[in-house]
């Protein structure tokens, strides 16, 4: 794959493992249907996300994007969508724990999704780097990246050691996926991993 950074339109241009050109980009208000259309698309498929079997209203999906706006402008969160022929088929957030007042500001959370027809083609991967990248130069004070995983998706798994995530704990049965208990799985990486392994 080859790649082209355009920062002062904070974009990212590459082509994917099929040869098609993909931009990474920030959201925009005018984002918000195709948003809408995109999880209400993971839902009925009941992938690997917390979302399943519902619908999500354009109101709803409003509301998590002015979410998602205000942790970018208090530098407590970036989320990056992703393109193929204007068609959005990947969505990825990093954003700041803050689950324990002060005591977990120094953690980020980190998730992605891709449509099922782009998956295996390098989205995921170009995506992650980009938004973990972009998280830790926006969002100041970060020294360890966290994330969940549904324990059968091995893709996913394979991709977050890819990156640099280790597994740190499983909760046995700790997800409900498609009527039957599965593993949660805790994966963890310190900042200065990402960082060093990213230099050029």
């Amino acid at each position: 794959m080859t790649s082209t950074l355009i920062l002062d339109e904070q974009t990212h241009e590459f082509k994917t493992k099929t040869g098609k050109k993909a931009l990474i980009r920030y959201p925009k208000w005018d984002d918000l249907t195709a948003l809408t259309e995109y999880i209400n698309e993971l839902s009925k498929e009941d992938t690997y996300i917390t979302v399943f079997n519902q619908e999500i209203t354009l109101e709803e999906e409003k509301e998590f994007l002015t979410r998602v706006f205000k942790e970018m402008e208090s530098q407590n969160g970036v989320t990056l969508l992703c393109f193929v022929d204007k068609e959005l088929v990947a969505v990825s957030g990093f954003n700041r724990r803050k689950y324990n007042g002060k005591r977990d500001n120094h953690v980020a959370e980190f998730g992605i999704s891709v449509k099922s027809e782009y998956r295996n083609a390098g989205i995921g991967f170009m995506m992650a780097r980009i938004v973990i990248k972009e998280g830790l130069k926006n969002v100041p004070g970060i020294k360890i990246v966290r994330l969940n995983v549904f324990g059968e998706n091995e893709q996913a798994i394979h991709l977050y050691e890819k990156l640099g995530f280790e597994e740190v704990g499983r909760i046995p049965g700790g997800i409900l996926y498609r009527e039957k208990y599965i593993d949660d799985i805790l994966m963890y990486m310190q900042a200065s991993k990402f960082i060093n392994n990213s230099k050029d």
